[in-house]
């Protein structure tokens, strides 16, 4: 009787070790789809969550990814600017210090090359449009009289005249094609006019406003740094009291040429 009932146990044990192999094989195939992952080691291979070693190797054809900022205008902003620059500069003295005694005498003009430096500062608050502040100097050494009765340097060919023009002002910049590095854009602000007269380089200061609407192309060298050429056409009116005679006013107009080196 011991003996049959021992062999009844040990039947019933191996159906009961049967059926629970059967159910733990049937969850373990109908494992939903988030448990499986793709190996560390092969990419391309789908392994089982729980069996992390790969079965095989396949060539992943997208290659290496670029960072999401790569070759885009976006982000914090900053360029610099080297270049040369042409300058033709009209003056207007006005005489007299009582507006109905006063008097515009004939101008005169000067033309003259030189160099311009700029520097930029901003970001991009919306794509591919750039907001910020950028200071810009022209500074022409040698200027030559073109026409005008009141050449300060009459009869004086070994006096110097030149002129420095600094402006600091607001910039708005827009690449139209976010892939692309064309773009255009237009700084206005304050500008400080220095005229140096004589061998002895007595200097007058003018104050005024600036505009200037600027067009270039930029090529990325790196992932958020690129080079390129911008023209620039700058125009300023500015004027100044140190005369005790009257007002003197500058009409400047600059063309310049750049290389510019700019961060995105």
């Amino acid at each position: 009787m011991v003996a049959a009932v021992s062999k009844s146990e040990r039947a019933r044990c191996a159906v009961l070790f049967a059926l629970t192999c059967a159910v733990a094989s049937n969850a373990a195939s109908a494992a939903p789809p988030d448990q499986l992952k793709r190996s560390t080691r092969a990419p391309g291979i789908w392994l089982n969550a729980e069996d992390r070693e790969p079965i095989g190797t396949e060539l992943d054809p997208s290659g290496p990814t670029a960072s999401p900022q790569a070759s885009k205008h976006d982000g914090f902003f900053m360029r610099f600017g080297w270049g040369a620059t042409a300058l033709r500069s009209a003056q207007l003295f006005t005489s007299g210090v009582e507006p109905e005694k006063a008097r515009t005498l004939p101008s005169r003009r000067y033309t003259g090359f030189g160099s311009t430096a700029s520097f930029a500062l901003g970001a991009t608050p919306f794509e591919t449009i750039v907001l910020g502040g950028e200071v810009s100097v022209h500074a022409v050494n040698q200027l030559r009289l073109e026409q005008g009765a009141l050449d300060p340097l009459a009869g004086c060919e070994e006096c110097g005249y030149g002129l420095k023009h600094v402006s600091v002002g607001a910039l708005a910049l827009i690449y139209p094609i976010a892939d692309l590095g064309l773009n255009g854009g237009l700084s206005a602000g304050y500008v400080a006019l220095e005229e140096r007269t004589g061998t002895e380089a007595q200097t007058r200061t003018y104050t005024g406003i600036v505009i200037s609407p600027q067009l270039g192309f930029e090529e990325f060298v790196s992932e958020q740094w690129s080079i390129g050429l911008v023209v620039r056409l700058t125009l300023s009116s500015s004027s100044t009291d140190e005369d005790p005679a009257g007002r003197d006013t500058a009409k400047i107009e600059l063309l310049s040429l750049s290389g510019v080196l700019t961060l995105h």
